[in-house]
């Protein structure tokens, strides 16, 4: 969510001359300044007293609960249940000797790609998609290419590591190499990284859909290239049965509302606040091994959930939500005449189709 703008004061805007008459402009509303309010602080804590510190850690305490966390909080548990869900797909698509990592990921772009892509044609025109393309598609595509990356080292170690270890347990398990696995798996976490901060810095400075969209797209070319080299024969050999179909499409519906709803927590709170949410999927993806696997672990692992929790809200104990970035999404300037056109289009024909039906309505 963005921070709150500051309307500032300035003669009103009117469409060209010569696209209306001068009894016929159209005022526009008051434009909205790019630079955002101060953010919230948080209360001081009085230091005085016993009685003056435990008012004023109250206050401190309750002035975290706002709108924008618990928004974040809840967002980020979302994305960790997601992360859980498709770890947990994964492990039983590799379990039924269903092992095509890049290929499984395809799927996840191409869902991305027609959603988002679209829209953005719809919002930039398709001039205006063209210039992002032609200005600056480059940077889409690094974003692109390593997050492609990390998603195929990340489901390429579930063929050498367990789901408990791949979230930090240890456990006895037949794989063909727990330490090669679980280099992927940091491998891939690193990518990870790089594209949350990234892609943070993106959904920052420009629309949601437009980032996405760009992902979706170049995240389908990458990945169908190297899917097509890699994993050719594997793909008319492997079973594609209506278990297996039904696996891939959760762990698509897991993946899309994941990259979904990251960017969102990107704004709302941070790329690091996202990474922390993530931790709770520990506690996620053992209440599933629990059932599905059987895995025997301690009453610890609740305690540490309870403490995963009480860390997300003193992260923002000193700073708030507002203070880890500037927020300020705009379109390209490239597109924005093809807006001010658009608009001008669409009220041109509303206002021929009320003279017709004003003069039908005379001749009647």
């Amino acid at each position: 969510m963005s921070a709150p703008l500051v309307v500032e004061s300035q003669a009103p805007l009117t469409y060209p001359k010569d696209k209306v008459s001068d009894e016929e402009a159209i005022v526009l509303p008051e434009v909205l300044s790019d630079q955002p309010n101060p953010p919230p602080t948080r209360p001081p804590i009085d230091w005085s007293s016993p009685k003056a510190f435990a008012i004023t850690t109250a206050e401190r305490f309750r002035s975290i609960w706002t709108r924008r966390f618990v928004l974040s909080l809840l967002a980020g548990q979302i994305v960790s249940l997601c992360i859980t869900c498709t770890n947990v797909t994964t492990t039983e698509l590799v379990s039924r000797n269903w092992a095509l990592p890049t290929t499984q990921t395809f799927f996840l772009y191409f869902s991305l790609f027609v959603i988002y892509t679209p829209y953005t044609i719809y919002q930039y025109g398709w001039r205006g998609w063209g210039n992002l393309l032609r200005r600056d598609s480059w940077k889409y595509i690094i974003l692109a290419a390593c997050d492609v990356e990390g998603n195929f080292l990340v489901v390429k170690a579930y063929e050498y590591t367990t789901l408990l270890s791949y979230q930090i347990t240890d456990k006895d398990w037949p794989a063909l190499s727990r330490a090669k696995g679980d280099a992927f798996m940091i491998v891939g976490a690193t990518l990870y990284g790089i594209t949350n901060a990234t892609e943070e810095f993106f959904v920052r400075k420009s629309p949601l859909y437009e980032v996405v969209g760009q992902l979706g797209m170049w995240g389908t070319i990458i990945n169908g290239i190297q899917a097509s080299a890699l994993e050719y024969k594997g793909m008319r050999t492997a079973t594609w049965n209506g278990a297996n179909i039904g696996l891939l499409c959760a762990y698509t519906a897991a993946m899309f509302i994941l990259y979904t709803v990251a960017p969102i927590l990107y704004r709302m709170a941070s790329s690091a606040y996202y990474n922390l949410s993530l931790l709770s999927s520990d506690f996620y993806g053992l209440l599933f091994g629990l059932f599905l696997y059987h895995y025997h672990v301690y009453f610890l692992y609740f305690i540490a959930f309870a403490v995963v929790l009480s860390g997300l809200v003193i992260y923002f104990w000193s700073a708030t939500p507002e203070e880890q970035g500037t927020i300020n999404p705009q379109a390209p300037t490239y597109v924005e005449k093809r807006r001010n056109e658009m608009m001008i289009g669409l009220l041109d024909a509303f206002r021929n189709l009320l003279s017709e039906a004003y003069d039908w309505v005379k001749s009647s």
